[in-house]
């Protein structure tokens, strides 16, 4: 579709620069911030200001005598799009909500909880809701008045590429060509992550030299406890590195590792870019048996889920995926078959062209 788009939203600049390259996007930001930090502690703070932007921003928009398309991803904003679609009435507005996150009503405070209550009640006077995978949209079914034919499902994914010759990373010179890299990519918490368990599967195969585990991401007393304590030759922790030198280091990683628990639904039916990411990438990915993962897994040159819970059956499944060594490429084509976003685009802009026009 050939469209002009004004973008309104909390700009946060090492984030969302990206947009920046995109004919035909301006921006009309609500606030800007030069960090997520700077945003994350201004974000927490009440500000009716705020939402009086947000209403003259809908306002303005409502206002237009040409046909305008409102596509948000918060549920705030949501909120007072359908406050002021009632009052003005206005059918040359499509409304579409994109929920990335999946929202648990009872974990809001007071004022978002009554927010999105709203949402859910009134949800099926949105032209359109997207989720990125089916549990949510069946999570958020449930407690609303969604109808079925009013939502889509785009999942986290990318697109696909081609294996082309690369140099090995600076961050993974260190270690020889013939050793077998089970890699972590970002950050791991608390609770929320099969942290200690897959560190406890990593000191039962202390002995299989060709195999090594690699943390990539920012370090934080967890990790800095088990470099202090366990002394484990064949687990490294390295630093992050910028998203777009990852391709020279997915050539090299031969699985990749998702350590999501499902302590609360948003991990339980979890979509992690990540995981389309290291598939376009040729990675096969091992993880729990999450809902959210289940449907995806359903060819075994994408990997493996186990029971994550038992420290024994993730070094079964680790020993396994080391002894059978993938072909990059056939994984690699799976992907661009049936995983790439560009098929799943297609389909979307088919859905949006029908809803505007």
């Amino acid at each position: 579709m050939n469209t002009n788009v004004v973008l309104t939203e909390t700009h946060v600049k090492s984030f969302n620069n990206y947009y920046e390259v995109i004919p035909g996007f301006k921006f009309n930001n609500i606030a800007t911030y030069s960090t997520y930090q700077e945003f994350r502690n201004q974000s927490t703070t009440f500000k009716l200001s705020k939402y009086f932007f947000i209403i003259r921003k809908l306002v303005s928009i409502f206002q237009e005598t040409n046909k305008q398309l409102l596509y948000t991803n918060d549920f705030q904003v949501l909120f007072f799009s359908l406050w002021v679609k009632k009052l003005f009435k206005q059918k040359k507005v499509t409304l579409i909500y994109h929920q990335f996150e999946l929202i648990e009503l009872n974990n809001l405070n007071k004022l978002n909880k009554f927010f999105y209550s709203y949402v859910l009640k009134k949800a099926n006077t949105i032209d359109l809701v997207v989720f990125p995978e089916i549990n949510r949209l069946n999570y958020f079914m449930n407690d609303s008045t969604l109808e079925k034919e009013k939502a889509f499902i785009l999942p986290n994914s990318c697109q696909s590429i081609s294996i082309v010759e690369q140099e090995k990373h600076p961050t993974l010179e260190q270690f020889p060509k013939d050793v077998f890299i089970i890699a972590h990519l970002g950050n791991v918490g608390g609770n929320q992550h099969y942290y200690n368990n897959f560190i406890a599967a990593i000191e039962q195969l202390k002995e299989h030299k060709k195999i090594i585990f690699v943390f990539l991401g920012r370090k934080n007393k967890m990790i800095e406890e088990t470099i202090n304590t366990k002394h484990l030759p064949n687990l490294f922790f390295l630093d992050p590195v910028p998203h777009e030198e990852l391709t020279q280091i997915y050539p090299f990683i031969d699985i990749g590792v998702i350590l999501y628990k499902g302590t609360s639904p948003n991990y339980e039916f979890c979509a992690p870019n990540k995981l389309y990411e290291l598939w376009s990438n040729g990675v096969p990915v091992i993880s729990h048996q999450l809902k959210g993962l289940t449907p995806l897994f359903d060819d075994n040159k994408k990997g493996i889920l186990t029971n994550f819970n038992d420290i024994d059956e993730i070094t079964t499944a680790i020993i396994k995926c080391s002894e059978i060594k993938e072909n990059k490429n056939d994984l690699i084509q799976i992907f661009k078959e049936e995983l790439s976003i560009d098929i799943s685009l297609k389909l979307f802009e088919k859905k949006l062209t029908t809803l505007i026009n």
